[in-house]
């Protein structure tokens, strides 16, 4: 397994503070307890960058632990796995292809309102957030040459507005043809998404908007490795045993009864590569 083979790489002293970390977070449960599990079963990269990533993580011990009075783990398991969140294998077979990224609705329209404050010299538009939510529910569907000309600039105000943070995971259709939509048709309802996506941090409940994209050519899609989701999101992640061959992700979806999607996850990028129109998937 390459959790072992690259554990086997750490000096004795290093194996042993790894070893008291993991045996710590896997007592603690919740959370830490999945992530404990999830190095266990990483397989999104080599050997010698997982070693290297075990490395830094036990001489970070400290600040990983889970123990009064400190702030816990989660800010800086963040820092400590920032070189390793794209240090996956290159996902090569799927560079091509349309990606599929879905936001919840409101938390995209409080984005796009300061893409559309902040750039008020080239779009002149000062609509706030709930109008921006209620503007793109009517955009769902509308071709951006069919769109009235009072709302031209909400497509120029995506083009500006970042897909997401840090790394950013998408889903795509596997074994299709380059220009299929990760979407079907018909398009999934809010709750659908979210639980296929493994979206378990967002609220229930909630619409989302469903981007359909394709990368740029300095961006590369990787197999997510363990530190890409983060802390809180280890509760709904899972590496992929399979993923030197098949060079994606799976999602975990908490609902079994939803299939998974192959995923993954690419570094922070705008909205210029957006494949309009865009989808609501609605609760």
């Amino acid at each position: 397994m390459p959790f072992e083979s690259a554990r086997a790489h750490l000096d004795t002293s290093d194996r042993e503070h790894l070893d008291s970390l993991l045996d710590q977070w896997a007592s603690a449960g919740g959370v830490a307890a999945q992530a404990a599990e999830n190095l266990h079963a990483e397989h999104g990269c080599t050997t010698e960058i997982l070693t290297n990533y075990l490395r830094a993580l036990a001489a970070a011990r400290a600040s990983l632990a889970i123990a009064p009075p400190g702030p816990g783990p989660a800010p800086a398991f963040k820092a400590i796995g920032s070189p390793f969140v794209l240090a996956g294998y290159v996902a090569t077979p799927w560079t091509g292809l349309v990606f599929g990224r879905a936001i919840l609705l409101e938390k995209y329209a409080r984005y796009l309102s300061r893409t559309l404050d902040g750039n008020l010299s080239s779009l002149k538009c000062v609509d706030d957030a709930e109008t921006v939510r209620e503007t793109l529910r009517a955009l769902q569907d509308v071709n951006e040459a069919d769109t009235p000309r009072a709302y031209a600039v909400y497509f120029k105000a995506m083009r500006l507005t970042s897909l997401g943070k840090d790394a950013v995971f998408a889903t795509f259709a596997k074994l299709v043809a380059s220009s299929e939509s990760p979407w079907p048709d018909p398009r999934p309802g809010a709750d659908k998404v979210r639980n296929s996506l493994a979206l378990g941090a967002d609220p229930p409940g909630k619409d989302y908007i469903l981007f359909a994209y394709r990368l740029p050519t300095d961006t590369l899609p990787k197999v997510p490795t363990t530190a890409s989701p983060g802390w809180t999101y280890q509760q709904w992640y899972r590496p992929n045993a399979a993923a030197a061959a098949e060079l994606h992700g799976w999602t975990a979806p908490p609902d079994s009864r939803d299939h998974p999607c192959p995923e993954i996850v690419h570094s922070e990028i705008d909205g210029n590569s957006l494949v309009f129109p865009i989808h609501l998937a609605l609760a």
